[in-house]
């Protein structure tokens, strides 16, 4: 079925719209991935030409990658003339990674801006796009799961009841961050991350509203974009509700508020895959060819096109000439979406 999708794609061509972002993969080997990216630029040459903004997180950025490492990323974006795009977390369960207490606006902007200091230090002159790593669905499904399993609930986060009240809430603290940020990168755009059928289009609509009417209470702009990573491989498989018009419909509600509508490319369908024990060098390649082309067979072309890998696969960063490579995918996947 991946086949018949890409060859439908190839046969109706695609043209150029909307900004490209990439986010290097960062799991493999503690941050390889981007030092690879930095230490061998020729590798990449070509794709790296339709790419507008480079993706990291600030947290692994620290963890990962050592002064002198941060120095020539931040010095490589400038000579490529990239912008970049940071993804933080805002509103965080129990045992989030580096903290073990709940993350929220406030905490979250104060971890930013800690790390913040230290990336101008090693030359870190500006950040285009300030990503949100899925707030709503935080508060909405990760925390009231914990309490659930006998985590105790934290002083501001609302009791159980009408499940809007868990994405006000996350709406609130997200607006607080970003009255914050906004006075340290004024000019920045801040973006919604969130996950789909994880919040159902009613939850993604209502979210969408809740986040710019709190912004305003504070007398702020919302986010400029809502930013989707769909699990396209359950969806398709029947395993959760959902469909690819629900995203259609998402993207045009997120375009009436006078957004944009900004979406990730990737391979859902390893959890699918994982169990069966087999080793497909090309796993990677498929599935965001068939993201890309199930997402335009429903007549979804996003203002913003997002690849990105936040899931543990062993392919290496290049060389682009190789398309079991993560970059040998994109220099292909550039090719299908811009002229």
């Amino acid at each position: 079925m991946k086949y018949v999708f890409v060859l439908v794609l190839l046969v109706f061509g695609a043209a150029a719209w909307g900004e490209v972002v990439m986010f290097p993969q960062p799991w493999r080997e503690g941050g390889a991935n981007l030092r690879e990216m930095i230490g061998d630029p020729d590798g990449w040459k070509e794709s790296r030409a339709g790419v507008d903004t480079i993706g990291y997180w600030p947290w692994l950025m620290e963890l990962y990658h050592p002064a002198e490492e941060q120095r020539l990323f931040f010095r490589c974006l400038k000579e490529w003339g990239k912008k970049l795009d940071f993804e933080v977390p805002v509103v965080k369960g129990y045992e989030w990674v580096q903290t073990k207490a709940p993350l929220e606006g406030l905490a979250a902007y104060r971890y930013y801006m800690e790390q913040d200091k230290r990336f101008r230090e090693n030359g870190l002159e500006n950040v285009d796009v300030f990503s949100f790593d899925e707030p709503v669905y935080a508060a909405r499904v990760v925390i009231p799961s914990q309490i659930s399993e006998g985590k105790p609930r934290f002083a501001g986060f609302p009791g159980p009841g009408d499940p809007k009240r868990y994405i006000n809430y996350a709406c609130r603290e997200t607006a607080k961050f970003m009255q914050n940020m906004k006075r340290e990168y004024p000019r920045a755009r801040y973006v919604d991350i969130e996950p789909y059928p994880g919040l159902s289009l009613e939850e993604l609509k209502y979210a969408v509203d809740a986040l710019d009417r709190e912004c305003k209470k504070l007398g702020i702009k919302g986010p400029d974009a809502l930013r989707i990573e769909i699990e396209w491989s359950t969806v398709e498989a029947g395993t959760k509700s959902g469909s690819w018009q629900d995203i259609k419909a998402l993207c045009e509600y997120v375009r009436s508020k006078d957004k944009e509508f900004s979406f990730i490319y990737w391979a859902a369908d390893k959890a699918l895959i994982d169990p069966l024990g087999v080793e497909l060098p090309l796993q990677w390649y498929w599935g965001v060819m068939h993201n890309l082309s199930a997402a335009r067979i429903a007549g979804i072309v996003p203002d913003e096109f997002v690849y990105e890998s936040w899931i543990h696969m062993p392919n290496r960063f290049g060389p682009e000439t190789d398309n079991t490579t993560y970059t040998g995918c994109l220099r292909d996947w550039l090719k299908l979406i811009k002229k």
